[in-house]
């Protein structure tokens, strides 16, 4: 136990600033006045967790698996007003916030010399917008509901009830749900956010994380002192276990001066929170810790976890929300929950239009504002070389690029021959040139660390004829290694130009499984003409055999291996089939026929 000093409380006034009376940091406590209220036991079993991950921290020698926990995320914006409705790169910057200080990669972690630089460590926590709903369709891990609301209840819970004018959650053992909304204010002010502690109390459908959209991610409508992301990162803190940094008093928000305490050893006991921006602090004989994520502090002097509140939430993940232990693997997969990509039931296509345009990850090394995304280009002779999207960076003026994009998850087998097929474009014209730099790499994992074989292409320069169709593009196949063993991998492109170039285009990307087999094995490729191709409504299939074919089986496969649509016929040997494709959505799809023992795979696209 921490010893109690007594503080007189003129004196504690003099030393903290208290936030404006009109904006209140986080609305825990209001919240869960209203669940105690309506559900006797929360109180109960909220300390029953609090008390185990505690003893859980008392153990000897205690440290981290090294395991990296992911969580999936769905974003739920509820919104009456434009300005509330926040874009999809607002909920991406807080995304890329969260990750950054649950690992301990925000630039303003304490470095070495801080007075607490030795216990500020890597959670090793990550999140990821889910990429699967709950039904097993793919999603942007993003849903927005409009409503007539001006303001949602803190202590009603109202936006997580769609009778309530809200979004009900999705299935919270899969997913860490988070509404983004307009909080109307409390009798003490507005409320900047709040969520729900592990406990078994409430209903599922109540269990997540609450924040104002004035105070989510970094860009957009998020507003100065509040505009840098740690609304969420504090949150999240109480969804994954933490009590505020000076202790959680049962009677008050702000604790009996220093007889509270979190539960934390490492975290200095405090008196009171801590707001604005301070140099310094110090209460109940010790050094204060306010820029910890769970204290009150403006977000641009908060800056991180210490060692055992990081162990506190790996703990809270582990025994309490352990389903997304098996969840993420499923909701966070752009392969659509199938694991790896079994390339040899069909390709890996990127031709970035419609359903093929996922990637795994893109990241921006250095954190500027240009970065990969799917684009039209930016003129005709520098824009997709098929259909109307690639992968685009474009122009940075003043910084040197340092982008990457990764392709989903795919199998390396053992035994097998791969290749990687792509077309790429650089820009040049009359006057000048415009040299990009680019790499391909293997990577084991969706990042920049997790590389294990890489092609340096340097500076490339390519002709500019704007007289000749797709003019800028060249054709590129690579054969990819599978080492030893089978594997999962990705393939990464990386831009590291210099600045002041202008265009680097990736489009049409494919990763074909090309082992050899046996000719008797596979169908002539004249055996099947498919026309039109782009299909829009109808897709004419001709097919001649050598034989007459005793059973034949024709499925039109998605590009995530889903079997759409299944025709089967009898002793079939010519003649014309027609499949009606007007109820599918634009995209790279596969005919793959089955003829007796032998097969044909043809793929078509659906423009529409």
């Amino acid at each position: 136990m921490k010893k109690l000093l007594v503080l007189s409380v003129i004196c504690l006034l003099s030393v903290w600033s208290f936030a404006q009376e009109d904006l209140i940091r986080c609305g825990n406590s209001i919240h869960q006045e209203a669940l105690k209220a309506e559900f006797p036991d929360f109180e109960q079993n909220v300390k029953a967790v609090y008390d185990k991950t505690s003893a859980h921290l008392s153990q000897p020698q205690l440290k981290s698996s090294g395991v990296v926990y992911t969580i999936p995320v769905v974003v739920h914006v509820v919104y009456r007003t434009s300005a509330e409705n926040i874009s999809d790169a607002q909920i991406q910057s807080q995304l890329d916030v969260l990750n950054l200080d649950y690992r301990m990669m925000n630039p303003d972690a304490p470095g070495s010399a801080h007075p607490f630089g030795n216990l500020a460590t890597d959670a090793e926590i990550e999140f990821c917008l889910a990429s699967v709903d709950p039904n097993g369709n793919p999603t942007t891990g993003i849903t927005r509901t409009q409503t007539n609301k001006n303001g949602f209840s803190v202590s009603l819970d109202e936006v997580k009830s769609a009778s309530a004018g809200g979004k009900n959650a999705w299935a919270s053992s899969r997913y860490m749900n988070i509404w983004v909304c307009k909080l109307a204010p409390t009798n003490t002010g507005v409320v900047l956010g709040y969520a729900t502690p592990p406990n078994s109390s409430i209903p599922i459908s109540r269990d997540g994380v609450v924040i104002g959209y004035e105070h989510f991610g970094i860009v957009g409508e998020a507003t100065n002192p509040y505009n840098r992301g740690r609304t969420a990162t504090h949150e999240v803190g109480h969804y994954l276990g933490l009590r505020h940094i000076w202790g959680d008093d049962e009677q008050s928000p702000q604790g009996i001066f220093c007889s509270q305490d979190d539960g934390i050893s490492d975290t200095p006991i405090q008196a009171l929170p801590y707001s604005g921006c301070p140099n310094s602090g110090f209460s109940c004989n010790s050094t204060d810790m306010y820029m910890n994520y769970m204290d009150y502090t403006d977000d641009r002097c908060m800056s991180m976890f210490t060692k055992e509140q990081a162990m506190a939430m790996r703990f809270v993940i582990e025994n309490y929300r352990s389903t997304f232990l098996s969840s993420t693997p499923v909701a966070c997969d752009p392969t659509g929950g199938e694991g790896a990509i079994d390339l040899t039931e069909g390709p890996l296509v990127m031709g970035f239009e419609g359903s093929d345009n996922y990637t795994a990850a893109v990241i921006n090394g250095n954190n500027d504002d240009k970065f990969w995304q799917i684009s039209e280009g930016i003129a005709p002779e520098w824009g997709p070389r098929t259909g109307s999207n690639c992968m685009a960076y474009l122009w940075n003026e003043y910084g040197n690029a340092d982008d990457w994009f990764f392709t989903p998850r795919f199998q390396l087998k053992e035994g097998r021959q791969y290749e990687l097929r792509f077309w790429y474009a650089t820009a040049k014209d009359n006057i000048a040139i415009y040299p990009e730099k680019f790499r391909v790499v293997l990577s084991s994992e969706a990042l920049p660390d997790g590389e294990v074989a890489q092609l340096d292409y340097g500076e490339v320069v390519q002709p500019y004829d704007p007289n000749q169709s797709n003019n800028n593009y060249q054709y590129e196949v690579i054969e990819l290694s599978t080492q030893s063993g089978d594997s999962d991998t990705h393939i990464g492109f990386h831009c590291y130009s210099d600045a002041n170039q202008y265009a680097l285009l990736i489009d049409d990307v494919e990763i074909v499984d090309v082992t050899p087999v046996a000719n008797e094995n596979v169908l002539a490729s004249e055996t099947l003409k498919a026309y039109p191709n782009p299909a829009s409504d109808q897709l004419n299939m001709e097919l001649n055999f050598e034989n007459s074919v005793e059973d034949m089986q024709v499925n039109l496969v998605d590009i995530q291996g889903r079997n759409l649509h299944t025709a089967t016929f009898e002793h079939y040997s010519t003649g014309n089939l027609q499949l009606n494709v007007s109820d599918y959505p634009s995209g790279v799809y596969f005919i793959h026929i089955q003829a007796d023992e032998a097969i044909l795979t043809r793929k078509i696209v659906i423009s529409k």
